[in-house]
């Protein structure tokens, strides 16, 4: 892979890659920033072995939730390394920056499967490439989609029914 092509792949993932490893983490920014490297460094290493039968993104996200994944087993201690988070500075409004922190307090309750995918749902990716991503039909991401959105509604009501 020439380091132009790698670069600009770099430039456009990077924010993507690190939410997805920032959720898997729950939070804790550096953790997460150092997991987006060793993505990265996989996806130099295995560029031959893209074969195109899916999109850039797809094949991108499968190692950057292999790459978590592998992390998460090698590490169980990863539990103490929980930050609070806090949404980026300069965010509009009070009520969008509290919004955010629910949500994210919402999506680390979660179990491992479910996190994943309300991160992938999160980033705007549609049902087919979830499936592809996850390994699942089309219809049965559908439905957990579903199930994950009445999950997070539960939790957000729960978390702003204690809060006030």
């Amino acid at each position: 892979m020439e380091q132009d092509i790698f670069q600009a792949i770099y430039n456009q993932f990077y924010p993507v890659v690190f939410r997805l490893c920032l959720g898997y983490f729950k939070g804790d920014r550096e953790f997460a920033a150092d997991m987006v490297q060793e993505v990265f460094m996989r996806i130099w290493e295995k560029h031959d072995e893209f074969r195109n039968e899916s999109q850039v993104n797809t094949w991108i996200y499968r190692i950057a939730v292999n790459c978590c994944l592998t992390e998460i087993r090698r590490k169980k201690s990863y539990e103490t390394r929980i930050q609070t988070y806090r949404p980026p500075e300069g965010d509009s409004s009070e009520k969008q920056q509290q919004d955010q922190e629910i949500l994210h307090q919402c999506i680390v309750q979660l179990d491992e499967p479910n996190r994943l995918l309300a991160m992938l749902v999160l980033e705007d990716l549609s049902h087919q490439e979830i499936a592809k991503v996850l390994g699942l039909t089309e219809v049965n991401t559908r439905v957990k989609v579903h199930r994950l959105k009445e999950k997070l509604r539960k939790n957000y009501e729960t978390i702003t029914t204690n809060v006030q």
